[in-house]
């Protein structure tokens, strides 16, 4: 037997596969290679360079076992045009196979797989994105900035709503990358407020800037390359209280934001569930996919957000006080879940899942919905109705199967005949096409107030107890007593008040020395009208700053924007501006109060650069604005407060040119139960 094998001709080295050449010389020969110098110049590790030496060889095939084989079956029925479930990535299919139906593969595997498939890969192909130009990356430090979002009108099939579009907000901390996601029907002013307000909680403290677009709800005026834009009033109001720098981008630059722009397709994993969840459900869904992401690697940084979040935590700024905080939390009523699985909201009833019967849960009404929590879970959510009873079918269904009132198998057949029945006697009504349409046109005006009370009144017109024009006069009444203590809430929120305090919770006989009379006229806002101030003057504790927030919140229940605040920070804020170029701007949006509240003037001292920007202020709004002060020096002394006594005569001379002085002698009132135990 003549057996030929193949001997080496050429000793040339071009690459790691002719090293095995060297090895019959090193045999043969005392013939010694340097590894070192050979794997600098192949650019590979010196024992790369050994193993080749030996005869190694790389593989040419894969040797991976095919895992997609068993699913080919449901990713066709997946992908199908009569599905309406969406994958728009491929990372959303697998992982949607990995979550549901047991798929162990790895997703470089799963994508290798998928392209042999012509029909699969097309499907994917047509979704690809256009070509992305080239950005410039850059970083932030810890605790500077956070990004803001929303993933916008994405439309999902829901079980028990039908389909919907819904709003997700995302906010991401810039240096950790850890992300609040939160969903609602709406992306509102109030809805923002309370997501922001729950992101800071959760991050524990607030980042020094947020970045976000020209979003209606923060800027009233785009930013563009030519101009800087305009934030929104009341935004920079919350901005202010919360203690960060609103960075808008410039309209058309998403990528300034690629940090929190970047993950959002990750949100798309929501339409792979379209007609298989609950509203609730998909925001519970919402929920892990947020875990997720914060507890992987995050490709960009190569870090895990969850763990650099606990070193970002100590460069935030503080939470600001609860008392701060609240106004821009939406409300929350507590209610109980009775034994037929209902709750009360307004004199209507709705159904929670039948596991909360006897439980406190807890209501958030915006948007038209109502938002039913258990603790912190969202677990219903009920368009707010007319209706008397309003149940769930499926909330229905599972507290008949708890109760064992039906078979198990004609069970939802039967629910369905049975919330029929419940609804009969309330059909007539309801059914009345003037009726729905009266309700739809009241829902389009935006009478919410006459929407709900609609029936109410409707009934009692129909009684003959109220005349129809009675009955109208009483449904506009609610309207406009809802919109109108809806509005002086919202001017009386926005104005910071340290509390909420009127004169009807002032001891006028403690503090004789303070006329009720004369508290009562300032209450009336004549004082406003003539553009004048007032100054309290006083020992700390005699009541000073009550009697400014009373006359403020009068103010504010009258529409007049009015905004609290302590001279301290007042001058911080200013200094501030001043650093960023923007006190121009500050002190514009200063003078735009009505009624501007300077509290604790003279408890510190205020140096020269400070003296200067409250004199800007105070000339501003000198004989255009109301200015309310308290202090505790007497005007005489006040230049042992400011840098100079010229300065501080000149401010003098604009607060009390056009005055009302207060001087209360009495004794502090939050000694009071002290002064009566010494005297007892």
């Amino acid at each position: 037997m003549i057996i030929t094998s193949p001997v080496i001709t050429d000793l040339s080295i071009n690459g790691l596969e002719d090293l095995h050449k060297l090895k019959p010389l090193m045999e043969t020969t005392n013939l010694k290679i340097n590894k070192s110098q050979i794997a600098r110049e192949l650019g590979v590790d010196r024992r790369t360079v050994g193993k080749y030496v030996n005869g190694f060889t790389k593989s040419r095939k894969r040797s991976s076992t095919n895992c997609l084989a068993p699913y080919k079956d449901l990713i066709r029925e997946l992908l199908s045009d009569e599905n309406e479930q969406l994958f728009y990535y491929r990372r959303v299919l697998w992982q949607y196979l990995c979550d549901n139906h047991n798929y162990k593969g790895s997703y470089s595997n799963f994508c290798f797989y998928l392209n042999q498939v012509p029909e699969f890969a097309g499907y994917f192909n047509k979704r690809r994105p256009a070509k992305a130009k080239a950005y410039i990356r850059y970083e932030t430090p810890a605790g500077k900035q956070a990004q803001l979002d929303w993933k916008e009108s994405l439309k999902l099939l829901t079980t028990d709503l039908g389909w919907i579009e819904v709003n997700i907000f995302v906010l991401i901390l810039s240096f950790s990358r850890y992300r609040v996601y939160r969903m609602s029907i709406t992306k509102s002013q109030d809805v923002l407020f309370h997501f922001l307000d729950d992101a800071f909680q959760t991050f524990s403290g607030v980042p020094a800037e947020i970045v976000t677009d020209n979003m209606k709800t923060v800027m009233d005026e785009p930013r563009t390359k030519n101009s800087p834009g305009k934030v929104n009033i009341k935004f920079q109001q919350f901005a202010d209280d919360y203690g960060f720098r609103v960075q808008p981008c410039i309209a058309a630059t998403p990528k300034t934001k690629g940090k929190v722009e970047s993950p959002m397709r990750i949100l798309d994993e929501l339409r792979a569930y379209n007609g298989k969840l609950t509203y609730a459900g998909f925001a519970d869904f919402l929920a892990r996919i947020n875990d997720r992401e914060n507890s992987k690697v995050h490709p960009g940084t190569g870090k895990i957000p969850l763990m650099y979040l606990k070193n970002e935590r100590d460069a935030l700024n503080p939470l600001p006080q609860e008392l701060i905080r609240h106004p821009y939390q939406l409300v929350d009523q507590k209610t109980t879940v009775d034994e037929s699985s209902l709750f009360r909201y307004n004199g209507r009833q709705y159904s929670a899942p039948p596991e909360y019967i006897g439980k406190t849960v807890t209501l958030q009404i915006h948007d038209d919905y109502i938002h039913v929590y258990f603790n912190t879970k969202l677990i219903a959510l009920h368009p707010v109705s007319g209706k008397k009873i309003n149940y769930k079918e499926e909330h229905y269904t599972e507290l008949a199967r708890m109760t064992h009132s039906f078979k198990e198998s004609n069970i939802v057949k039967r629910a369905k005949e049975n919330l029929n029945a419940i609804g009969a006697m309330y059909e007539q009504c309801m059914s009345n096409s003037i009726y729905q349409q009266t309700e739809r046109n009241l829902a389009a005006l935006k009478m919410h107030q006459m929407k709900i009370h609609l029936e109410e009144v409707a009934n009692t017109v129909g009684n003959d107890n109220l005349s129809f024009t009675e009955g109208l006069l009483k449904l506009t009444n609610y309207e406009l007593d809802f919109k109108e203590n809806s509005a002086a809430q919202n001017t009386i929120h926005a104005a910071a008040f340290p509390f909420i305090k009127t004169l009807a919770d002032f001891d006028f006989n403690f503090q004789p020395s303070v006329s009720e009379r004369q508290m009562q006229e300032f209450c009336s806002l004549g004082f406003m009208e003539r553009k004048e101030n007032i100054v309290f003057l006083g020992s700390s504790g005699v009541g000073k700053t009550h009697l400014a927030t009373a006359i403020g919140i009068s103010a504010a229940k009258h529409h007049n924007i009015t905004y609290f605040i302590k001279c301290h920070d007042l001058l911080q804020q200013l200094k501030k501006a001043k650093l960023e170029n923007r006190l121009e701007s500050r002190l514009k949006h200063l003078n735009r109060y009505k009624l501007l509240i300077i509290d604790e003037i003279g408890y510190l001292p205020i140096d020269k650069e400070d003296s200067n920007l409250f004199f800007q202020l105070i000339d501003k709004r000198y004989e255009k604005k109301s200015t309310i002060f308290t202090t505790n020096i007497n005007f005489g002394e006040w230049d042992s407060i400011f840098y100079d006594a010229v300065v501080a005569d000149a401010i003098l001379n604009r607060i009390l040119h056009h005055s009302q002085v207060v001087t209360i002698t009495g004794n502090s009132y939050r000694l009071k139960d002290h002064i009566k135990e010494e005297s007892v």
